[in-house]
């Protein structure tokens, strides 16, 4: 999955892969989420996860899409 900062004539895509488009995905379909309900979500998706286990790696991608405008907390 590609997105990109239409708002941003200088921004280049970002390419998310695997996880990452589905964290994107999950955001995309629920529109504004809470961090604790987007990790029960997406733990729901991956099965057996336990929202804790990810929570540092999803902390870290939704960082980096606010440092790029793509999302805001």
């Amino acid at each position: 999955m590609t997105v990109l900062l239409l708002s941003d004539a200088h921004a280049g895509p970002l390419a998310l892969e695997a996880s990452a488009a589905v964290v994107w995905e999950e955001i995309a379909a629920s529109g504004p989420i809470t961090l604790p309900a987007l990790l029960r979500r997406l733990a729901d998706v991956y099965g057996d996860t336990d929202p804790d286990e990810i929570r540092g790696a999803v902390e870290a991608l939704l960082e980096d899409l606010v440092s790029r405008s793509l999302i805001t907390v």
